[in-house]
């Protein structure tokens, strides 16, 4: 297949794409230095500057970041203009959704969250989901004409490409649903999707307990249990739809029955709903500070059930570790107990599996489930799609 050749203006709208994703992400850049960095001609990148600012994009700014000891004329610096644009981050499960909105300079102006009832069915959850945006557009008091676009975190099985949840049971209608162009109708705006658990990696590697890892895997034990494979600053992703659905991973072949028909998925095992049962079969009332308390407490019956279930969770994350060589595995939960207790075990497992096996240490991160780091991996998103170079 012939590729159409670039003409002068695909040319310069790289360019200024380029400028503009180095002077968001630097904050504050003088032009020589982008001279330097992207080697684009002085004037070039001038004229770049030039437009931008006419454009409203960015704005001269005081930085202390980069000091001249040089003698003369001072360079000025830029950075991006907060109020050029904003995105929308919503992140959504059968229980809660969450809304974020960030100005352009990355900064939140807005955030809010509802419950939602048990058993609610698809098109409850949507009315709720497009009330949450409305009200934060609302709230935050911006031009609806300044977003560029709403990035949602959605459970299940997701088509990226298409928009679609391809399949999630816990609200009755909402298999291959169409979220995409239901809420991009409703807006007006682009909007983009991924899995939930993707934007909550993705939020925990750029701004959470994550960053500076150049890979990394992530597991979310929540209704189910979601996986992410975050490197080089994107999730994976497989044939347009979302990966590692590490929940439907058998650990035991003869094992308990799932949901999916299978037998011995993980999340039969990890899932809110399963750890809470072992507690009740241990002869205890399931809650989740309960749990917390009995473990403090070395209570026999809880610490022989949840060192089962850790020695479950070690060796699901053993073997992907094995396949997929991350830097770094991150454990998230809704409680950060939970997460902090099954994170010490694996963290001694995989100290032991590298010294037999020879490989480097992987780094463990525990963490609570943020509302607010997961909105802010949604909302990237969009700035990573409208700062695409390649489109």
């Amino acid at each position: 297949m012939k590729t159409r050749p670039l003409r002068s203006r695909d040319v310069r709208e790289r360019n200024e794409k380029l400028v503009l994703k180095l002077i968001y992400n630097r904050r504050g850049v003088s032009q020589s230095e982008v001279a330097a960095l992207t080697g684009l001609k002085p004037p070039t990148v001038f004229r770049i500057f030039t437009n931008l600012v006419d454009q409203g994009f960015i704005q001269e700014c005081r930085t202390d970041r980069m000091k001249t000891e040089k003698k003369g004329r001072k360079p000025s610096f830029f950075c991006a203009n907060p109020g050029a644009c904003y995105a929308i981050g919503l992140d959504f499960w059968w229980q809660s959704a969450a809304v974020l909105v960030v100005d352009f300079s990355g900064r939140p102006v807005h955030e809010d969250l509802v419950r939602f009832e048990a058993g609610i069915d698809a098109e409850q959850m949507m009315r709720r989901i497009e009330g949450l945006i409305s009200s934060a557009v609302s709230s935050s008091g911006i031009e609806e004409r300044r977003i560029i676009g709403i990035g949602i975190g959605a459970p299940g099985v997701v088509d990226i490409e298409r928009g679609k949840i391809l399949k999630y049971p816990r609200a009755k209608g909402m298999t291959n649903y169409g979220i995409k162009d239901r809420i991009g109708e409703a807006f007006g705006t682009p909007v983009y999707i991924h899995n939930n658990c993707s934007v909550i990696a993705l939020g925990e590697y750029r701004y959470g307990r994550a960053r500076g890892q150049e890979s990394m895997l992530a597991l979310l034990l929540r209704a189910g249990v979601g996986g992410a494979f975050i490197q080089d600053g994107r999730a994976f992703v497989n044939q347009n739809k979302t990966a590692l659905e590490v929940g439907h991973l058998s650990v035991d072949l003869d094992g308990r029955l799932c949901d999916c028909g299978a037998r011995g998925c993980l999340e039969t095992y990890l899932s809110e709903e399963a750890i809470l049962r072992e507690m009740e079969q241990a002869g205890h009332a399931p809650s989740w500070e309960n749990l917390e308390t009995l473990l403090e407490q070395k209570e026999p019956g809880i610490v022989e059930a949840m060192t089962r279930l850790g020695d479950i969770l070690c060796s699901a994350v053993c073997s992907l570790v094995n396949v997929l060589n991350p830097q770094a595995v991150l454990i998230v939960s809704m409680h950060r107990f939970l997460s902090d207790y099954f994170v010490s075990r694996i963290r001694r497992r995989l100290e032991k599996l590298a010294v037999d096996s020879q490989l480097s240490t992987v780094k463990v991160i525990s963490e609570a489930y943020q509302p607010t780091i997961a909105c802010k991996g949604a909302a990237d998103l969009v700035f990573d799609r409208f700062f695409d170079v390649g489109r």
